[in-house]
């Protein structure tokens, strides 16, 4: 299980503030989440086994970030939830 928390433009892993480069992510959803880093984008994301889930965020994001999950072969849609 991964748990990521984007809050004010610092990445949570495990309650502590970490690096984008220090997480196991795919090249595509790193972007993604540069991205939300960069423009202080709040979001709480969690990936268990075939299923991810995110807080909800704007449309066109969910839909950069779903994208991105799909295109590195992360998930299917039907695997993606919005909490």
């Amino acid at each position: 299980m991964l748990r990521l928390i984007i809050k004010k433009g610092h990445l949570i892993k495990d309650g502590q503030e970490v690096e984008l480069s220090q997480c196991h992510l795919s090249t595509k959803v790193k972007e993604v989440f540069a991205y939300f880093l960069q423009n202080q984008i709040d979001l709480q994301f969690e990936r268990r086994a075939k299923a991810v889930s995110f807080s909800p965020i704007r449309p066109d994001l969910k839909r950069r970030l779903i994208n991105a999950l799909m295109a590195d072969r992360l998930t299917r849609h039907h695997g993606v939830h919005t909490t």
